[in-house]
């Protein structure tokens, strides 16, 4: 017979099975895959198979396995469920029998019952239908009668057990408990396994019995220890665990108070192999020293996790355990979770070390000893402080660590405190040491404990050497500020400018001497500590209105507000300049210094004289030089043109000659208005890409051949507003300036940019507004200038080139028309790299550009019987118009005054054009009379002619030409003609 507990894995075998196997002696119980070799190849699978189910829970039917002896004789091994007890935690118990097969059936009965017989552990009855057939010895003693034959002389077996036995045989169950008497009167339990078996005679039912008595006592002990082992580790605040050899963890007391502990994640893990250790930590490694040579360990630490993922703390006791033969089978212990004690520690360790690093942090110097002044604590600045880092200083003493004399004195003061309990005193001492002194002032408070003893006392200390020092110091500084200050009010009383010192409420702190004197106070007039006004009104009379205009500078009388430094200047009744300066002062004061300039202001003028008069003297003698050679010219031609008055083939050429001088000087004129800004401008609307690439070509003409000449406008530049003929005489300064400095070889580039010149370079530039303007560069690559050329370059007659080839005033021409414009110019310029001139000029606002029929008209005007009117006091001039114009074919009406010009206006009926002097002498002037002949003569055209430099804002829309004088016969006829709207022919 044999039994199979799936819970445990391992099998129960009779004593009888083993002698049928041929194990002879009976072994200990064989390994379950011992015996599925004998079973046949063709059974072995479904045995396998038979036993997964029983792990499953699931209840097998009946199974026959053909197995074989050791002989090689057949047998059959039955396997049934066995009734007696139900489903375990891991599968159903089975129970069975095995019979040894003959050839011709079963073996015979001899055979069976004489191994049965000679192995009486076990009860063995065979009957049919009750009817008792075999019986063995043991069985006869666990029943209570003497022999076997006494059960084989009974009718029925069913009188040998109580009454729930017998229902228990008569429905089949194969295996039941049943308790009787035994031969001593004590009650007896025996386990009845119930088979059917070949018989001889058919079949026939196999009771085996089995003394069950002490094993279900010990059951039942085991469970009620189990239980009072279960009740123990629920109740208890430790868990207890188990592993395997192989260090799984195969059982933990789950539960605790209704809640997951969350070990069960570590069911079937080792747990010495999960992720978060700290294998470098000493103390890791000596428990794994410990768990590798099976050793018993004590309160370990660890951290897991709990069933919501939180980490939590556990600490451990372990003890290996042993089989009988001495192999390792597993660690068994305890556990208890310390989460909630590692966190108060690590809040404490935190809060400890929070405080140990405020302390260490206080420059002071903080000592903790006991009553036998032994140090207990120290912070970090207290052995820094005294030189003893790196020294092991707990457990010391005063004469362990410093000078005797120092430690007597903090020893006395220490038993001071504690005798008398005060901790008010303060205590001074003096340590010295190789490299320094140290001097402390320290507070002692003494410690007492619940029954007020005193266990100790706390000093804090700081060190007062640098203040002691300071001490020192500041008693020579305050010797030497009174010094100081003696030595300033003699130097505020002997300088020779006024002192006044206010404070924030604008009362005198000071006046010096020389202030005095400035504003004629009388001698002993005791000011300071008065208000400013008040102090000031009856002291310096008729000198009051100096204070006013200097304290209308400072903030109000409250004190509030910042002053702002300013100055002014006034004349004193006795003729005295002085000069009233207001700083900011100490404290929201103010400082006033009056200064008499009477002698320097006399020196400035005289200095200022000298320069206009040398500037005077430069320019006058730069135009007499030129006049002079103009005159030169013309003086000769005419003579020559007197002498050869007989003969005309040179008079042409003369004439040629002194109409060219009188050109230059007429241009020199001009060049000289340019520069001082007094030039008469018409600015208009003009297209900066069309006018530069109009510029390009007769530049280009002008330059020569050997100039590349380029032109780089970016898209959406802005328009200009600017008189277009002098930005072209202007950049045809520039271009033949470039053109020289390269030597006729070179690259010149025009560049065109929008730009907005802001506050800041506004005021860094004189006469520049900040706004929007379009910026012309003209770059070279010439010679460059240097430093000091670079900055006369704008200097009337200032030139470099030789005695002939410059007058010096083309750059000043652009300069006086740039500023004249509103704008500004630069120059960048490198010696042997080239010159870039910046041209800043305004920006013009709208799109609308002049008519692009303005012909250039040709000298030779067509004849056109238009009435033209000439206004002018110069008679000589006048006559020298009319002249001209009727040469070219108008009617021309000559007037020598304003109100002459307004009579013959009234009494014409048409009148095409007026021609104006624009300063013409009398009432109106060229303008207003321009507007009063208009209102008689709508849609007159107006040419003004003037030769002064000014051009003041009169000029209106009815001005639609304006020339300058000398004039030529072909600059009147081109300006009549575009008056009039004419073209030449």
């Amino acid at each position: 017979m044999f039994a199979f507990e799936p819970s445990s894995g391992r099998p129960i075998w009779s004593v009888e099975l083993f002698e049928l196997l041929g194990f002879t002696p009976a072994p200990a119980p064989p390994a379950l895959r011992q015996l599925l070799k004998r079973l046949d190849s063709s059974d072995r699978a479904a045995a396998i198979t038979l036993l997964r189910a029983l792990r499953r829970g699931e209840i097998p039917e009946e199974r026959v396995f053909s197995w074989r002896e050791r002989t090689g004789a057949p047998l059959r091994l039955v396997v049934r469920p066995a009734s007696r007890a139900g489903p375990s935690e891991t599968g159903f118990p089975i129970s069975g029998i095995v019979q040894v097969i003959g050839a011709s059936g079963a073996r015979p009965p001899e055979t069976l019952t004489g191994v049965l017989d000679r192995h009486g552990r076990e009860g063995v009855l065979v009957h049919r239908d009750l009817k008792p057939l075999h019986a063995n010895a043991a069985a006869a003693r666990y029943l209570g009668l003497g022999t076997p034959d006494d059960i084989l002389a009974m009718a029925s077996v069913a009188e040998l057990f109580p009454a729930d036995a017998r229902a228990a045989m008569s429905t089949g169950e194969t295996m039941f408990d049943v308790e009787i008497l035994g031969s001593d009167g004590d009650p007896v339990l025996l386990e009845c396994a119930r088979h059917e078996v070949d018989w001889p005679g058919g079949p026939a039912t196999l009771l085996l019995l089995r003394d069950v008595s002490r094993r279900r006592a010990a059951e039942r002990a085991m469970a009620a220890t189990e239980a009072r082992l279960g009740d123990f580790a629920e109740a208890a605040s430790d868990w207890l665990w188990e592993t395997d050899a192989d260090l799984r963890l195969r059982f933990v007391s789950l539960k605790r108070k209704g809640k997951d502990s969350g070990l069960a994640r570590l069911l079937g893990l080792n747990p010495w192999e999960l992720p978060g250790a700290n294998v470098d930590d000493p103390a890791w490694q000596r428990h794994q020293s410990d768990i590798k040579a099976r050793r018993q360990f004590r309160n370990f630490r660890f951290a897991y996790r709990d069933a919501k993922d939180r980490w939590r703390h556990g600490e451990v006791s372990g003890k290996p355990c042993f089989d009988e033969a001495g192999r390792f089978i597993g660690y068994r212990g305890a556990g208890r979770d310390i989460t909630l004690r590692v966190l108060a520690e690590e809040k404490r360790d935190d809060q400890r070390l929070l405080l140990q690093t405020v302390l260490d942090a206080v420059p002071m110097i903080i000592t903790l000893k006991d009553t036998g002044n032994r140090v207990v604590y120290h912070n970090r600045y207290a052995v820094d402080h005294y030189g003893l880092t790196g020294r092991d200083v707990i457990g010391k003493t005063p004469f362990d660590l410093f000078p005797e004399d120092f430690a007597r004195a903090v020893v006395a003061h220490d038993r001071e405190v504690i005798d008398s309990g005060d901790s008010r005193k303060f205590f001074e001492a003096e340590l010295v040491l190789e490299d320094k002194v140290i001097q402390t002032l320290s507070n002692k408070i003494p410690l007492r404990n619940e029954a007020g003893e005193t266990t100790g006392i706390l000093t804090i200390a700081i060190d007062i050497s640098d203040w002691k020092t300071a001490l020192a110091e500041l008693e020579l500084s305050e010797k030497a500020l009174r010094k100081q200050a003696a030595m300033l009010e003699n130097t505020l009383e002997n300088i020779d400018q006024g002192l006044l010192v206010l404070d924030a409420r604008q009362r005198i702190l000071l006046i010096n001497q020389r202030a005095r004197v400035l504003f004629a106070l009388p001698e002993g007039a005791a000011l300071p500590g008065k208000p400013l006004l008040d102090g000031l009104a009856s002291e310096i009379g008729t000198n009051l209105h100096l204070i006013r205009e200097a304290s209308s500078e400072l903030p109000d009388a409250g004190g509030e507000g910042d002053v702002t430094p300013g100055h002014t200047t006034s004349v004193l009744p006795g003729g005295t300049i002085v000069e009233v300066g207001v700083n900011q002062g100490a404290d929201g004061g103010s400082v006033i210094t009056i200064t008499d300039i009477t002698g320097r202001r006399a020196l400035q003028e005289q200095v200022r004289q000298l320069q206009k008069m040398e500037a005077v003297g430069h320019l006058t003698g730069g135009i007499a030089h030129e006049f002079n050679n103009l005159l030169a010219v013309i003086v000769g031609n005419l003579e020559l043109i007197e002498h050869d008055l007989t003969t005309s083939d040179n008079r042409a050429s003369r004439m040629a000659k002194v109409f060219g001088a009188i050109e230059r000087g007429a241009e020199l004129t001009q060049r000289l208005l340019a520069f001082s800004r007094r030039q008469t401008l018409t600015p208009r609307n003009a297209d900066t890409g069309m006018l530069l690439a109009d510029m390009a070509e007769w530049i280009r003409r002008a330059v020569g051949p050997g100039v590349e000449v380029s032109v780089d406008c970016v898209p959406g530049i802005w328009p200009l507003r600017v008189d277009v003929d002098q930005l072209e005489q202007a950049v045809i300064n520039i271009a033949l300036n470039a053109r020289d400095a390269m030597n006729g070889t070179g690259r010149f580039r025009i560049q065109a940019e929008n730009t907005r010149l802001d506050q800041e370079f506004a005021e860094s530039h004189a006469d520049t507004r900040p706004g929007d303007y379009v910026c012309l560069t003209f770059s070279d690559t010439g010679r460059g200038m240097s430093h000091a050329v670079r900055d006369r370059a704008f200097d009337p007659f200032f030139t470099t080139k030789e005695v002939g080839q410059g007058t010096g005033l083309g750059l000043s021409m652009v300069y006086g028309f740039v500023k004249q414009s509103g704008g500004d110019v630069q120059i960048d310029s490198t010696p042997g790299e080239g010159t870039s001139f910046r041209l800043y000029l305004p920006r013009a606002w709208d799109r609308v550009f002049p008519g692009s029929g303005e012909d250039r008209m040709s000298g030779q005007p067509t004849a056109r019987r238009k009435h033209v009117l000439v206004a002018s006091d110069d008679r000589e001039f006048g006559r020298s118009m009319a002249d001209i114009l009727d040469g070219l074919g108008y009617h021309v009406t000559a007037a020598d005054s304003a109100a002459n010009a307004l009579h013959i206006a009234g009494d014409s009926e048409t009148i095409d054009l007026l021609i104006a002097d624009l300063h013409i002498r009398g009432t109106p002037d060229g303008p207003a009379l321009a507007r009063e002949i208009a209102a008689h003569q709508p849609g007159i055209a107006v040419i003004f002619i003037s030769g002064r430099p000014d051009l003041d804002g009169g000029i209106d829309s009815h001005a639609t030409v304006f020339l300058k004088r000398p004039l030529r016969a072909e600059t009147v006829a081109r300006a009549v003609r575009k008056a009039l709207g004419e073209r030449g022919i």
